[in-house]
């Protein structure tokens, strides 16, 4: 009998072991899947990929927190950071948030000083690697500056509310990591903390900016729209939504020197995020003025350059792609109008919302050139998705 116990409990001993370790397991592959996933939107709200998007690795370790690598173009990241980022509760995927965008930061910024350091994150050696490289301590405060701002931006339109989170989360990492408050030839603790409060303060000024920009678009207010989006790129905040959405902007002006036999159709011209606007503009009744002419083909050509320009930030931007192609085909440039189309639709075959609008463009184009019958299968498409 006793030997029938001990075979049970070391069978018990076993099963309980072993469900601990795929316990583990499976919360490992869960916690990577959201560390990937809070990574990936925010290089999707960066949407610059003219250069190419540093690959995460996740380490089950605790020596770094968290270190971009130019050399190998890797961002690394910590297990033992992000147990740190869970005990802030609400603000974890916030406090995370923060940490991967500042290590983003790094690359987009192109800060030379990572190139001959190899760390981004403050630990023991970091002040003798960065006086070694000859990079002055207020030229990295410069860039620690630049980091903070440009997590807490790009975090934003992300959807997460990082910066709040900086100083709480940093006091955390010096505690459990140990780093003294004081490194020689680097910002102490302090000074992170109070980048990091400034930061939120120059931010705090720069979102209402960005979200008055939508707020304009859709109400018609295209020059104020304009006018905030360039200050967000004086700033050296750039994306492919940013120069798209000006681009919409000029064209839904150019709209408006029109005739009404010009402007039969609706062009579906979108903007991110998430918003659509409509040309319900219907062409002017008179005839147009030379002058008018000239502005408009002013203002076409300027929705052009920055719906070129957000597509070379990404060459997989089905959006600014079929902009584009409205934009051609209102220039009277069928072939480059259905060039443009026929790219977006390639792009999109696994976004049905999006393949329908291109697929209402194309509608649109077809119609506007005399081919009514061929529009119809177009059109139809686009209904079929709405049905």
């Amino acid at each position: 009998m006793k030997a029938f116990f001990a075979s049970a409990l070391t069978l018990v001993i076993a099963f309980t072991a072993f469900a601990g370790l795929k316990a583990e397991s499976y919360n490992n592959n869960y916690y990577h899947e959201l560390i990937n996933k809070v990574y990936y939107e925010i290089v999707l709200s960066v949407g610059n990929y003219s250069l190419i998007t540093p690959k995460l690795v996740i380490k089950d370790s605790k020596k770094f927190v968290a270190k971009y690598s130019s050399k190998k173009n890797t961002i690394y990241f910590e297990m033992a950071a992000y147990e740190l980022c869970r005990e802030l509760g609400a603000d974890s995927l916030n406090a995370l948030a923060f940490i991967l965008a500042h290590e983003l930061a790094h690359h987009y910024r192109e800060h030379g000083w990572l190139k001959r350091t190899g760390s981004s994150y403050a630990g023991l050696d970091i002040g003798k690697k960065l006086k070694a490289a000859g990079v002055s301590k207020d030229k990295i405060l410069i860039y620690e500056t630049e980091a903070d701002i440009f997590a807490g931006f790009y975090a934003h339109v992300a959807g997460y509310n990082a910066l709040p989170t900086a100083k709480l989360i940093l006091d955390k990492i010096y505690e459990a990591y140990e780093i003294p408050h004081e490194i020689d030839h680097y910002p102490s603790l302090s000074e992170r903390k109070n980048i990091a409060q400034r930061s939120e303060e120059n931010l705090a000024q720069l979102i209402p900016v960005f979200d008055a920009a939508h707020n304009a678009l859709l109400i018609g207010h295209y020059d104020e729209a304009i006018s905030c989006l360039e200050y967000i790129l004086s700033k050296k905040f750039n994306s492919r939504e940013i120069y798209n959405n000006i681009g919409v902007a000029y064209a839904m002006q150019a709209l408006e020197y029109f005739s009404t036999d010009e402007l039969l159709y609706v062009y579906p011209f979108e903007f991110d995020v998430d918003s659509r606007l409509n040309s319900n503009a219907r062409g002017k009744e008179d005839e147009l003025t030379d002058g008018e002419k000239q502005e408009r083909d002013r203002l076409l050509n300027l929705a052009r350059k920055y719906f070129i320009i957000s597509i070379t930030l990404d060459w997989g931007y089905a959006m600014a792609y079929n902009n584009l192609a409205s934009i051609e085909d209102l220039s009277g440039q069928m072939r480059d109008a259905l060039f443009y189309n026929y790219k977006a639709e390639s792009l999109s075959m696994d976004a049905p919302e999006m393949l329908a609008k291109v697929y209402l463009v194309h509608g649109v184009i077809l119609a506007n050139n005399g081919k009514n019958k061929d529009s119809r299968k177009f059109f139809n498409n686009y209904f079929a998705y709405y049905r």
